[in-house]
């Protein structure tokens, strides 16, 4: 049972959670644009090279260098099942050649889920994760201007994942399991009808 989907969702959505259960439950790979970047950097490969000046500096990758070390991952993904994109894409350009790139590999999307929650909720979420870790960066102003960037930023994804027929969206603010049965859930029915075309 192949599966090939975006995870997106606010901080506090729950979205590495969930992740966890939809690779486990899927025997897909996570691919995380984030964690792709660090190890590249690390490993100290050409890509991680052009990487590192970027990332030290706190600003965006440029898309083409993402695209090369992305298309890698998603094509061995693929070739064992399929993916869990998570981090990417950010922008509605990346959205769009993203989408170019699948369709000339056959790789397309089967779904782009998207965790949703009332502003409330997640600074609620948020502030409670700050106390527990001790993370001094975790004030309320500082949540909310992330909440924002984040809606702001996703907005135009939505939209043009919704456009395409292919947006799933929950709501993340009921209890976890509850959350995940849901999401799995259509997950299922999504996977059984593409396999059933």
């Amino acid at each position: 049972m192949s599966l090939r989907a975006i995870l997106l969702g606010p901080p506090g959505s729950g979205k590495g959670t969930q992740a966890a259960y939809i690779v486990e439950r899927f025997k897909i790979t996570h691919i995380s644009s984030g964690d792709l970047f660090r190890r590249h950097v690390r490993e100290r490969s050409p890509i991680g090279l052009h990487l590192e000046p970027f990332l030290s500096a706190g600003d965006l990758v440029p898309d083409d260098l993402v695209f090369e070390m992305l298309a890698e991952s998603i094509a061995l993904a693929c070739a064992s099942g399929g993916y869990l994109l998570d981090g990417f894409p950010r922008t509605l350009a990346q959205a769009e050649k993203t989408y170019e790139l699948a369709e000339s590999a056959g790789f397309t999307l089967h779904a782009v889920v998207a965790l949703q929650a009332p502003t409330e909720v997640l600074v609620a979420r948020l502030l409670r994760r700050g106390e527990d870790s001790g993370r001094p960066d975790d004030t309320e102003a500082v949540i909310r201007h992330r909440l924002n960037v984040h809606e702001q930023s996703t907005a135009p994804l939505l939209d043009y994942y919704g456009r395409r027929g292919i947006l799933q969206v929950f709501d993340a603010s009921p209890p976890i399991a509850e959350v995940r049965e849901r999401l799995l859930k259509r997950l299922d029915e999504i996977v059984t009808s593409a396999d059933e075309h």
